[in-house]
């Protein structure tokens, strides 16, 4: 007899048989009515016990996602070790015995794997890595399509590469095969699940188990690229600036030359030094930074914000070891601006449009 749901009348839950009546009486309608009465308390019973399991079973698979977080998300830092514990973590969920897992290379159009696989990679002693072209094999398929693949039988499957059982010693039985795919929907790897260990084959509901669990994969190794990406530019900046800064170190005995006289006062440079018609050009190059030191001088910078003369000294020499010697932009040019914007603060009456900052800027590019 049926047991139909409680919560829908028309779906059958399950099947109730009762067979070899005592005494070798026939069943009757009577024996009928009483088990339908008794199956329909078991409908409840048996409703609310597949409810439980299910809610269980929702909650177990919550907290396993979660912990895959948390594990994936702490080693965005180190892309072989991420794709290690991405592994594991696959083969926990799914309780396989093996997992693989390969990055997709569109450039080259072929599949990567660094970490061939979990079960014999080591992270100190990485195995070389491995590539073949996109579309071959089951990976190869899985990343061309974005269909998940779940293989009962191996052996029977067309797409089954059967020397790495040879050459390995291992006999895959089954597989579950999935992409992993961005939040633009590309796919950028593909993880391969060899062998259930408590079932013939993997299930609907490792289907579904695996198509979350790369959701958070995808997550943690664009971050991961990412991390990867920003610290090389950092690392190349970093580089830069210290081979900027080891050409255009400036020497103490520079420093102290420029610095242990006296500032000039503007009359001493020229007589017009202060106005437009003055030609910047005219001063020889070595003695600008001196008209630089008078220029802040003369302007009250050195008194108004209290700047050693050492400092000032040091700092405009630096400056003008900055500058390359090209036609256009080179260090005269700069002191032809910052001379410009000088005479402007002397000769203009409404200086207001043009502030220290404004001059030390232009000193400073």
């Amino acid at each position: 007899m049926p047991v139909y749901s409680k919560t829908d009348p028309c779906r059958v839950m399950a099947v109730s048989v009762v067979y070899d009546k005592r005494n070798n009486r026939r069943f009757t309608s009577r024996d009928e009515g009483r088990m339908k009465f008794v199956l329909c308390f078991c409908s409840s019973v048996l409703h609310n016990t597949l409810s439980y399991q299910r809610e269980r079973y929702l909650k177990s698979q919550t907290m396993s996602l979660l912990n895959v977080v948390e594990v994936l998300f702490t080693h965005m830092d180190n892309m072989d070790l991420l794709l290690q514990k991405i592994m594991e973590q696959a083969q926990e969920l799914a309780n396989a015995e093996r997992c693989s897992l390969f990055l997709v290379d569109y450039d080259a159009q072929e599949l990567v794997a660094k970490i061939f696989d979990s079960a014999v990679s080591d992270i100190d002693q990485p195995s070389a890595e491995i590539r073949f072209p996109l579309t071959q094999g089951i990976a190869g398929y899985v990343a061309s399509t974005g269909d998940v693949l779940n293989i009962r039988d191996a052996y029977s499957h067309p797409l089954f590469y059967r020397d790495v059982d040879l050459s390995t010693g291992f006999r895959t039985r089954n597989i579950l095969c999935f992409p992993i795919k961005n939040e633009d929907g590309q796919i950028i790897g593909v993880a391969e699940l060899c062998n259930k260990i408590d079932g013939d084959y993997f299930t609907h509901e490792d289907e579904n188990l695996a198509m979350q669990f790369s959701a958070y994969c995808a997550i943690s190794i664009h971050q991961s690229m990412l991390y990867k990406d920003v610290t090389e530019s950092q690392q190349r900046s970093r580089l830069a600036n210290e081979l900027m800064l080891y050409h255009m170190q400036v020497e103490d005995t520079e420093v102290k030359s420029l610095s242990k006289n006296p500032i000039m006062k503007p009359y001493e440079i020229g007589a017009t030094f202060h106005q437009c018609s003055f030609l910047p050009r005219s001063i020889i190059e070595d003695e600008t930074p001196a008209a630089c030191m008078t220029m802040f001088q003369d302007m009250n910078l050195v008194k108004k914000w209290k700047i050693p003369v050492d400092v000032l000294s040091r700092f405009v020499l630096l400056v003008q070891k900055g500058y390359r010697n090209p036609l256009y932009h080179n260090w005269m040019h700069a002191f032809s601006v910052v001379h410009f914007c000088y005479t402007l603060y002397k000769t203009c009456s409404n200086f207001g449009f043009l502030q220290y900052g404004h001059f030390v800027c232009c000193v400073d590019c």
